[in-house]
């Protein structure tokens, strides 16, 4: 029974820093997934806008979610 325990005990051990690298890696892809979608969103909106102004039409903007940048674009009728 207890070498049972010190096997395990050493296996554990040398899992956590995999764990760790593994969890490290999810949170790491998930900031860069923000960052990706807020840079895309912001040239969408930025080509709207430019595309909207060029042509004198009104527009109507929401951002909904300041992080990722997720938006609602409309051109409002005159």
């Amino acid at each position: 029974m207890i070498a049972m325990k010190k096997v395990l005990l050493k296996s554990s051990a040398r899992l956590a820093p995999f764990v760790a690298a593994m969890v490290f890696a999810a949170i790491a892809l998930g900031i860069f997934a923000v960052f990706v979608e807020r840079y895309f969103n912001s040239k969408e909106i930025d080509f709207l806008i430019e595309g909207a102004d060029k042509r004198n039409l009104s527009y109507e903007l929401i951002i909904h979610n300041p992080f990722t940048n997720d938006y609602s674009f409309r051109i409002l009728e005159d």
